[in-house]
Parts: C-alpha cells; sequence; structure tokens
C-alpha cells in the first residue's frame, strides 16, 4: 500500500488545514447535534470554536442555508455534570456532502456530512473539550499518513 505524503512533502494530495482555530475529533458516538427545524440527532465529527462538522442521516442541507442547533458534548453517562451543552447556537452551512451508508447493507440509507460556521464563536477553549475529543485533527492526519 502506497504511503500517503504529509502537508509539505511531495505529492501530497490531502485537504490542508483552513482553519484557524484550534479544531477537536470529536471520539466516536459521545457527541450529538439536535437541529432546531428537525427532531433528527446528528453525530459530530469535529468542533472548533467558530464550526463544526457533523454527519446526518437523511436529511437535506443546502450550502449557505441557515440553522440553530444545540450542541451535546457527552463525557461519561454516569457523571452528566461533566456534559458539555451550548443551546441555540445560530450558524450557516459552509459545505454538504451525501454518501450511502454501508453499514447496515439490507437498509442502506443516505447520510449527509455537512460543516457550518457559527455566527458567533463559543467558548469552547474554556471548556475541558479534552474530555470528549480524540487527537487533535492534524495529529490524526499525520497518523494516518504514516500509518
Amino acid at each position: 500500500m502506497k504511503r500517503l505524503a504529509i502537508e509539505g512533502e511531495e505529492g501530497f494530495v490531502g485537504t490542508r488545514e483552513r482553519r484557524e482555530n484550534k479544531r477537536y475529533r470529536i471520539k466516536s458516538g459521545i457527541a450529538a447535534l439536535m437541529l432546531e427545524n428537525s427532531s433528527k440527532i446528528a453525530t459530530i465529527i469535529d468542533i472548533s470554536s467558530t464550526g463544526l462538522s457533523f454527519v446526518i442521516r437523511q436529511c437535506e442541507m443546502r450550502e449557505n442555508s441557515l440553522l440553530e442547533m444545540d450542541i451535546l458534548l457527552l463525557d461519561d453517562i454516569r457523571k452528566p455534570d461533566n456534559d458539555i451543552f451550548f443551546p441555540n447556537i445560530k450558524c450557516t452551512v459552509v459545505s454538504t456532502d451525501s454518501f450511502i451508508d454501508h453499514v447496515t447493507p439490507y437498509a442502506l440509507q443516505t447520510m449527509t456530512r455537512c460543516s457550518v460556521r457559527f455566527d458567533a464563536a463559543i467558548p469552547l477553549d474554556s471548556c475541558p473539550v479534552h474530555r470528549v475529543a480524540g487527537k487533535k485533527a492534524a495529529e490524526f492526519q499525520v497518523k494516518r499518513a504514516n500509518g
């Protein structure tokens, strides 16, 4: 298998980090996002103080549309006081990408990956995000490139 090049190396074809704020990759299965215009819950992929990306099942999202959402980052189900909650966050959709979920082949469903920019920054850096975050996105990319 061919090794992926790291940003700055010749042959790098991945995406360069475009965000100016620190981005946290969220551990699988511990974060949820509730959209105001539907009763759907989305899974957060990564988050920064100025935006986030998430995956949601069967939901139409259009670029440049406005959303309001509640963000819940779960630390430990036995310690709800450690959860991080940001209610009524207004944001703008900056990109969407639909794909077919192949996890359950008997019930293929359309999934949408969506990135949003918050209208006002959230105080993420003052929260204990390390409890709910995996590796930072840049560390994740380097490991993937070397691994």
